[in-house]
């Protein structure tokens, strides 16, 4: 009987919470839904934490949703053998002895860089690229997200439409889980994703001055951010 590959996601978190985000996503779909033992290595376990409330951000190694969840620090512990497929987040770069380990294997790792998902149509040619390592007998392969069959994909657990159906037949007026419930039906709902922009007080004006009743989803962070700088307070 084959046994199941082992995987092992690195993150490092940029700013907000998409790197996190993605790649716990990943690791949670593959352990759940495949079957693999997946390990995610993250830099910033308390990010991750605010999306995935599972999480003990104080923890350096703990099991949740099937996915085992390690600190990404340096150096790394004794015991972080190189697993069978090696996914690199947004090229966020994998240890040096980690990389070291995964040469030194009879078996050289699959070595899988995850890129970030666009519609351009230059993904279809960088889909699946080999990358050499210039020092070590490694190959790292670019998989890019996408919307063609010329590319990798998106992401979709299997109950990912059921449960949005199941939101929709709800009335779906709090699929965002607001405080306070979801938007009214007369009410144009927004979220709002941003990095800083000198733009935002504008729109926050035409909001305020218009005759549209606007009901918006502000995450913490820059967004925030902006809106209290607008408000002149804390929201």
């Amino acid at each position: 009987m084959p046994v199941s590959p082992s995987y092992d996601v690195f993150c490092r978190v940029v700013d907000h919470f998409g790197d996190a985000g993605i790649c716990w996503r990943l690791a949670r779909q593959l352990a759940r839904e495949h079957g693999f033992a997946v390990t995610l290595w993250i830099d910033d376990r308390a990010v991750l934490a605010r999306i995935a409330p599972v999480l003990d951000a104080r923890c350096d190694d703990q099991i949740r949703s099937g996915v085992r969840v390690r600190r990404l620090a340096a150096p790394m512990p004794e015991d972080a053998k190189p697993a069978d497929v090696v996914i690199e987040g947004f090229g966020c770069g994998v240890p040096e002895p980690y990389l070291a380990a995964m040469a030194a294997r009879a078996h050289a790792p699959v070595w899988i860089n995850l890129e970030y998902l666009s519609a351009e149509a230059w993904v279809e040619a960088s889909h699946q690229l080999p990358s050499p390592n210039p020092r070590l007998p490694l190959t790292r392969w670019f998989f890019f997200p996408g919307f063609t069959d010329k590319t990798g994909g998106l992401l979709r657990e299997r109950d990912l439409l059921a449960t949005r159906d199941v939101a929709l037949a709800a009335g779906g007026s709090n699929v965002w889980g607001l405080e306070g419930g979801g938007a009214p039906a007369d009410a144009l709902a927004v979220s709002l994703y941003c990095y800083p922009n000198p733009a935002l007080p504008a729109l926050f004006d035409a909001w305020s001055e218009g005759d549209e009743r606007i009901v918006c989803n502000v995450p913490d962070g820059v967004a925030r951010s902006e809106l209290d700088r607008w408000l002149g307070g804390n929201v």
